[in-house]
């Protein structure tokens, strides 16, 4: 790459940055601002943490809108995950309200180790539908990523389908479409 193509590629970074800088300081939660300002801006960790603290309960968990879709006062693993990645951002700066998680965790977890997927909502209105109406047993289990990558690494996709065949669409007549153009209707 040439010296004109680096500093071309360096004015077009800082005009994205400065048009998300200025998007964040008119629309973003003060939690994501203080994210912003810590990760491009310098900014320190403490800013960071106490607007995550704002999120917090009595009881070690996060809640009150964290997770944006799920705006219950309640503590909720979904926001304990969000809090989790807060805490990685203003590493190596530890936080005791991070055991404090954990020890919540701990405490609401499943026999199986998982966790549930939500926990009962008082009063769902400012939730999403699939927070407020979640399954009873549905939970977060603890190795889901170990999982992933097992089919991944067997070449299968989550419905069980080879890799392979993904995608692919068969030249017979499909309803909806016509053998031009092999099952997408609209498209030639």
């Amino acid at each position: 790459m040439s010296l004109a193509s680096l500093r071309r590629l360096s004015l077009q970074m800082s005009n994205l940055l400065a048009a998300a800088r200025s998007f964040m300081a008119g629309h973003a939660r003060l939690l994501d601002r203080r994210r912003f300002e810590l990760l491009f801006a310098g900014g320190e960790a403490e800013p960071a943490l106490a607007a995550l603290r704002a999120y917090r309960n009595s009881d070690g968990g996060y809640g009150h809108g964290l997770e944006p879709d799920l705006r219950a006062p309640e503590s909720q693993p979904a926001a304990a995950l969000h809090a989790f990645e807060v805490f990685a951002e203003v590493a190596p700066v530890t936080a005791a309200d991070a055991l404090e998680l954990c020890d919540w965790l701990d405490a609401n977890s499943l026999p199986d180790g998982g966790l549930p997927f939500a926990l009962p909502i008082a009063e769902p209105s400012g939730c999403a539908p699939f927070w407020a109406k979640r399954r009873p047993g549905r939970v977060l289990a603890p190795d889901h990523g170990y999982r992933r990558r097992e089919r991944q690494s067997r070449g299968r996709t989550r419905s069980g389908l080879r890799r392979s065949s993904v995608g692919r669409t068969r030249d017979r007549p499909v309803p909806g479409g016509d053998r031009r153009t092999r099952g997408r209707p609209g498209r030639l």
